[in-house]
């Protein structure tokens, strides 16, 4: 099962100063939404605002129909459990081991133990190549691995609705190209609705998927498929350097 998201009329500004307004957009479930803009126009705070870790200044954001401002404390936990997070920093526990980091979802939301516990994080450390990491501990880590990890635990709880923020961030080449095959597995599972912060036209383009352009304190819905093509729309913007 994966969660519908729709957001309307969201606004947000800091001291006094508009950052953006009347955002409308919505992703059917089981789908894949890109979001994209210059630096500093608000594309982390307009997905922050989407997970329920920010309050906006006006409009609302529903998932499945449900408007998450009006849920209570403990709605929203239960609802929050079917959700995954990527930060653009790695949020792993330093003195955890990387199956112990992938696993504690579980074990604090679904209360898994033992072997169970075991299978299920041995099972996703597979699908996201990185087994090899199990016993290693964050400071161990490259940037690259320690995203493929904060990307697996992000999926471990199965979740409805996946939050990414910037994946490629910092990566070199070779390891944004792994991180980009394995967003590309994740978007093929089918069964969860993803929305992902990225400037990176060639991870935009790879993923096939609606686009929404965050800029001049507004929004507009484009398709990745613009990239590349002759004038207007994400064709503009990208060749203008962004």
């Amino acid at each position: 099962m994966s969660f519908s998201l729709e957001a309307t009329n969201i606004a947000f500004g800091y001291a006094g100063i508009p950052l953006f307004r009347r955002i409308n957009f919505s992703v059917p479930a089981g789908s894949l939404l890109m979001i994209t803009g210059r630096s500093g126009c608000g594309k982390s705070t307009l997905l922050e605002i989407c997970a329920g870790l920010k309050h906006s200044a006006e409009g609302h954001v529903c998932w499945n129909g449900v408007d998450i401002s009006e849920l209570s404390r403990g709605s929203m936990l239960k609802f929050r459990c079917r959700t995954g997070y990527v930060f653009q920093q790695h949020a792993l526990i330093s003195n955890f081991t990387v199956a112990g980091n992938i696993g504690l979802p579980l074990k604090y939301h679904e209360r898994f133990e033992g072997e169970e516990l075991a299978k299920r994080v041995s099972d996703h450390m597979a699908i996201f190549g990185i087994l090899h990491l199990a016993d290693k501990r964050p400071e161990e880590l490259s940037v690259g691995q320690a995203r493929l990890v904060s990307i697996a635990r992000a999926f471990v709880m199965s979740p409805h609705v996946v939050f990414m923020d910037e994946p490629l961030s910092g990566l070199d080449p070779h390891t944004a190209e792994t991180v980009s095959s394995v967003l590309a597995k994740a978007k093929s599972f089918g069964n969860v609705t993803m929305l992902i912060v990225s400037h990176e036209p060639a991870l935009i383009k790879s993923l096939d998927s609606n686009v929404l352009l965050v800029e001049n304190g507004t929004a507009a819905m484009h398709h990745s498929s613009e990239i590349g093509s002759g004038s207007g729309g994400l064709a503009d913007y990208f060749r203008s350097g962004y």
